[in-house]
């Protein structure tokens, strides 16, 4: 139901081009709030989402973060996601992923590293399931490949598509198709009214919409999930800030929350 937010895997399966100069750049560090509602259209928690360099680290690495909570009724969950990755010429290299999961029936914990010298990934979930495969070109976490559908979006021409995308999940290697459907005005939220590329992923009896804001260099400003075609429930960025290198606010848009 309310645990969807968290989540949203999206890479590609070939190595992008960096970015052109006429784009946007999708390595701008940042933080944003969203608001979760529920199929009634209650508010139901929130989601935030920060992108900032990784600290200690090389220039060319960052650390993509969401935290999440969300309550229905007497249900209560919470949702920790962190991955740390490397960009450098336009390609991108996941390094360690983190998800923890704190809900009223279970608490789960996935993390991965990936060792590109050695080319292999090493994980486990939980105690019980470890992992190691061979890393394979274009391969990212379910986080990071997130940035990575920003940044497709961000350099190419927009246009109908259908990018198929591999992720690593829990020990192997899965194929995710989501197709681009072209530009449209932004719904509900701070970017109402503004351009959007809307973007759908079905996954046997789940559908995820999303709208991505081309002002906001493609974040995603409204998020649909749909299973058995009903609506389950639905994320609105209610605020957005553009931050500096150490996390400092610099500029702040913002919307009712």
């Amino acid at each position: 139901m309310l645990w969807i937010f968290t989540l949203l895997p999206l890479t590609a399966a070939a190595e992008p081009a960096a970015p052109s100069p006429q784009k946007c750049q999708a390595l701008t560090p940042y933080k944003a709030v969203y608001r979760v509602e529920d199929d009634d259209g209650d508010k139901a928690g929130t989601v935030v989402r920060e992108l900032l360099p990784a600290a200690s680290m090389p220039g060319d690495t960052w650390t993509l973060s969401i935290r999440s909570k969300a309550r229905k009724l007497f249900f209560v969950d919470k949702r920790e996601e962190v991955s740390t990755f490397s960009v450098k010429d336009g390609t991108l290299r996941p390094l360690r992923y983190r998800y923890h999961v704190d809900n009223s029936f279970s608490e789960k914990l996935t993390e991965e590293t990936y060792d590109w010298m050695s080319g292999f990934v090493s994980g486990h979930r939980d105690k019980d399931r470890i992992w190691r495969f061979a890393v394979r070109p274009g391969l990212t976490d379910p986080l990071s490949s997130q940035w990575l559908l920003r940044h497709h979006l961000a350099t190419a021409d927009i246009k109908p598509e259908t990018l198929d995308i591999p992720v690593s999940h829990k020990g192997s290697i899965v194929q995710r198709t989501y197709q681009i459907l072209g530009e449209t005005p932004c719904p509900d939220s701070i970017s109402k009214g503004q351009s959007c590329i809307k973007v759908e992923r079905v996954n046997d009896t789940r559908t995820t919409r999303f709208w991505m804001a081309s002002s906001l260099c493609y974040l995603p400003v409204v998020i649909e999930q749909y299973k058995d075609g009903e609506l389950q429930a639905t994320a609105r960025l209610a605020s957005w800030q553009a931050l500096s290198d150490t996390g400092s606010q610099d500029t702040i848009r913002s919307g009712g929350a």
